[in-house]
């Protein structure tokens, strides 16, 4: 009876340390992720890891040479966009871009993406938007010339 008894004290001394290891886990993991808003280019990850001139007259060259791409600020640091698709990114390879979200290190776990057209940002990703199945934010049609 008494080994039933402690076998029963120690699996709840056990379930409660657990308990209190994952809340204080959860919330470091919380606090270590900061909200940001950053300005700056997307460009290919490879070019701006190893200081390279890639190829900005031809964008579909310099997409196809890339396996993902950046955030890269005017003063040359760069973030890591693992939660955004490496199409929606090259997408808006070279433009200046508005980012907001999550970030963890070197990177940003995206919430919002916004591209700068004619003097204002204009909302070209959102993380909730996809999330909940919408159809993707595209790009006004350019007329041909």
């Amino acid at each position: 009876m008494q080994t039933t008894k402690r076998w029963q004290t120690g699996s709840i001394v056990w379930t409660t340390i657990v308990m209190i290891s994952f809340v204080f886990t959860a919330t470091a993991m919380n606090a270590a992720a900061e909200e940001v808003t950053y300005e700056g280019t997307i460009q290919g990850l490879n070019c701006t890891y190893y200081s390279k001139e890639c190829p900005k007259d031809d964008l579909d060259i310099y997409a196809a040479l890339e396996n993902d791409f950046v955030l890269v600020l005017p003063d040359g640091k760069f973030f890591l966009l693992p939660n955004l698709s490496p199409l929606v990114k090259a997408r808006h390879l070279t433009e200046i871009v508005r980012i907001q979200g999550k970030q963890d290190g070197s990177n940003i776990w995206v919430e919002n993406l916004e591209v700068k057209q004619n003097g204002g940002y204009k909302n070209a990703w959102n993380r909730k938007r996809q999330e909940a199945g919408g159809r993707p934010i595209l790009r006004s049609k350019v007329p041909m010339k």
